[in-house]
């Protein structure tokens, strides 16, 4: 089976299914820098976060995706 999801449709989805459950979706914040804890992923924008899912939507350049290793290598947190 396949799906055919417009990402442009798919990139508002997303945050509004994931704000209806009460998670915080910074969407316009800049990542400064990132460091994968044990247990946690700690996230600097103009403010901390620690969260135990990080998902990687900045881009070729993403900061996150540099410094925090893919789900499947990984067992405590997901970043996807």
């Amino acid at each position: 089976m396949r799906f055919l999801i417009s990402r442009k449709e798919f990139d508002i989805f997303l945050p509004e299914k994931a704000k209806e459950t009460g998670i915080e979706v910074p969407t316009k914040d800049k990542v400064l820098c990132c460091e994968e804890m044990p247990t946690y992923v700690e996230v600097e924008t103009n403010k901390m976060y620690k969260c135990k899912l990080c998902a990687r939507c900045q881009g070729i350049h993403s900061v996150v995706k540099k410094c925090v290793k893919p789900a499947d290598i990984r067992g405590n947190i997901s970043c996807v």
